[in-house]
């Protein structure tokens, strides 16, 4: 008895041994799921594909998993995968694409189990599910870099907490740029559904059309009309100037004095006034004075756009301009106009006199007195000495003309200064 009994545990032992030695991996039964693969964050209605995995007690894979499963959620409202019994060709693993929609914001989480050992299970949990409602606003589509006067196509989409394109989105947005000369769009109301007039429905994205024209880094902007916390920017757009289209001369002071220099700046400017800092032509000065002082050409290379020229100074009295066009493309120009040029004072006088052919009378009548500098004298008739005048010119061939004289008798000479 006591043999039998020895024997008996002893191939008892030897049984067991031979098993666990037959069981080594991915051959031993399923001890497990893994369940994995559905979307964390989501919003509300996401689609999600999951993966299901049948697990050894050693951790491998089942490669022999054959039971049939079934799927729970925390979420009351999930859409989840039928039952489904695993075939040899699944080794272990089925993956059900498209097999998950979670519709309860919350966290959640998605089970699966053997529907005849409930200990064969796994679960996905953590699962964070957010409302489908708009929470932001992404801006884009606008190219980094563009010249000035680029018009792109921006795109807008609405999305939710998750990231998501938040397709029932029907706000209106407002846009507003870092460039005040941008051309925007008109504010725009987004559509949701299948079918809507303009076709097709937005479904929480729309494009348009944007135009920036200021150089330099801008940004464009929508908005919500209605909640101004739903919101989105593209920034860091760098604006480059374009060709110089025009001149800008500025600067001189005015009023300034007769014979008085001045400074004046000249700039290169694109089509829509930003400084063409490639521009490098040569560029000419004049003016509407015609005996005023301006510098020689003024050559840009190099010069970013902008130059400054000193020494010019206006002569004649009156509202003023100065000039200056490009040597080569006379049509790149610009001026600064209504200088007002005041008279200097008086340096000496200029006198006309009238003489009859032939010889020179012994008295002549003084006809008109005014000063080199512009002032205006009102002078009442005297008689000069034809032997006090001296002249470069012959009275008697020219018969008028503008001498210098010593008077003989004079009236009294009241001053005036010329009308501003």
């Amino acid at each position: 008895m006591r043999v039998r009994i020895l024997v008996a545990l002893s191939v008892g032992a030897a049984s067991c041994a031979t098993i666990a030695a037959a069981c080594n991996g991915g051959s031993c039964p399923a001890a497990n799921l893994i369940v994995s693969n559905v979307t964390s964050p989501q919003s509300a209605g996401t689609v999600s594909s999951v993966r299901v995995e049948a697990r050894t007690s050693n951790g491998a894979t089942a490669t022999l998993y054959a039971g049939k499963i079934h799927f729970t959620s925390t979420d009351p409202m999930a859409v989840l995968p039928a039952d489904y019994t695993f075939t040899s060709a699944d080794q272990g693993v089925h993956v059900f694409m498209n097999g998950v929609v979670l519709k309860t914001a919350g966290t959640q989480s998605v089970t699966a189990t053997d529907t005849k050992t409930a200990t064969i299970t796994g679960s996905q949990t953590g699962i964070q599910v957010v409302s489908n409602a708009v929470a932001t606003l992404v801006v884009s589509g606008y190219p980094a870099s563009a010249a000035a006067g680029t018009t792109a196509t921006v795109t807008v989409e609405a999305r939710d907490a998750a990231g998501s394109r938040a397709t029932g989105y029907t706000g209106m947005v407002h846009f507003a740029s870092s460039d005040v000369r941008a051309v925007l769009p008109a504010d725009y109301g987004f559509s949701t559904g299948t079918t809507c007039t303009p076709s097709p429905c937005d479904n929480g994205i729309h494009s348009f059309s944007v135009t920036l024209k200021t150089s330099g880094a801008q940004s464009v902007t929508a908005t919500d009309t209605i909640t101004g916390t739903i919101t989105g920017t593209q920034s860091g757009i760098s604006m480059a100037a374009g060709p110089a289209a025009s001149l800008s001369v500025s600067g001189f002071p005015s009023p300034v004095t007769a014979g008085s220099a001045g400074t004046a700046t000249i700039e290169a400017r694109d089509a829509f006034g930003n400084r063409a800092t490639s521009y490098g032509g040569t560029v000419q000065l004049t003016s509407t004075d015609p005996v005023a002082t301006v510098p020689s050409p003024v050559s840009f290379a190099g010069a970013q756009g902008i130059q400054t020229v000193a020494g010019v100074t206006f002569r004649t009295a009156g509202s003023q301009s100065l000039i200056a066009a490009d040597s080569g493309a006379p049509s790149i120009a610009g001026r600064q106009g209504g200088i007002s040029v005041k008279p200097g004072s008086a340096a000496g006088l200029s006198v006309q006199v009238a003489a009859p052919a032939g010889s020179l009378a012994a008295d002549v009548t003084m006809r008109q007195c005014r000063s080199l500098a512009g002032e205006c004298m009102r002078c009442r008739t005297t008689s000069l000495l034809s032997t006090d005048f001296r002249s470069g010119m012959d009275p008697s061939v020219l018969g008028f003309g503008t001498y210098s004289a010593r008077l003989g008798r004079v009236a009294q000479i009241p001053r005036r200064r010329a009308p501003q």
